[in-house]
């Protein structure tokens, strides 16, 4: 089983700035790429909803002549065979960091990108370029306002990868929540969401401790002994 792994500890066109004594973060510019689908057959296009030259302009010359030819030979985004076809399978009409297609030249996955509210999308899933589930960050993260924050955005996302050959999307989070989808459907097919089986373990561990507590105490006044 052949998995594809994507680390998000350092999100996609991200750019980091310092101003002065006050770190200042902001999301890099728009940019065209490609992708190719595992085992070749596919690529994904990407184009920034930028001019060419102001898609170009920031990068250093070689990344910059990558985009020139990218937006000379395609037109639109969206998925294409790899023989050199310009003639799009499917078109998709929003921009994103980060798109992850399947073999199938069907199916894809869009991560989020780098969020500031965790109302903001986790992922979502793809069908010839039509939405089949989208999920917001606060559906799978259950203690968003913990994870680690910069001045204006936060990371939640640990780890994800593409299990290709089953169908199959893998994502955990900084605090360890487990997820697994079905790429076909956009559906949850397994999960592990510890930090409420923490916070579930601490409860019924706090209240244990109270009523032995307040049984003790209740046990003391009957008999008359001094209280701890």
């Amino acid at each position: 089983m052949k998995m594809r792994t994507h680390q998000f500890l350092i999100p996609l066109g991200v750019a980091i700035s310092l101003t002065g004594a006050v770190r200042a973060d902001s999301v890099a510019p728009p940019y065209s790429y490609t992708v190719a689908s595992p085992g070749g057959e596919y690529i994904f296009v990407m184009l920034s909803p930028r001019p060419v030259e102001s898609d170009a302009a920031p990068w250093i010359e070689e990344k910059a002549a990558r985009i020139r030819e990218i937006r000379k030979i395609y037109s639109e985004s969206g998925l294409y065979r790899s023989d050199g076809s310009t003639n799009a399978l499917w078109t998709v009409d929003w921009y994103s960091y980060s798109v992850v297609p399947c073999s199938d030249g069907v199916h894809a996955v869009r991560p989020g990108r780098w969020p500031s509210t965790s109302r903001q999308e986790a992922l979502s899933f793809f069908a010839n370029g039509e939405l089949l589930k989208s999920y917001r960050i606060d559906q799978l993260v259950d203690f968003p306002m913990l994870m680690p924050h910069s001045v204006s955005h936060f990371m939640w996302r640990a780890s994800a990868s593409l299990d290709d050959q089953n169908r199959s999307y893998h994502l955990r989070t900084l605090h360890g929540e487990i997820y697994r989808f079905d790429i076909r459907t956009g559906r949850i097919t397994s999960s592990l969401r510890a930090p409420r089986w923490i916070l579930a373990a601490l409860v019924v561990g706090s209240l244990a401790l109270f009523w032995q507590r307040r049984r003790k105490r209740r046990m003391a006044i009957g008999i008359g002994t001094p209280l701890e």
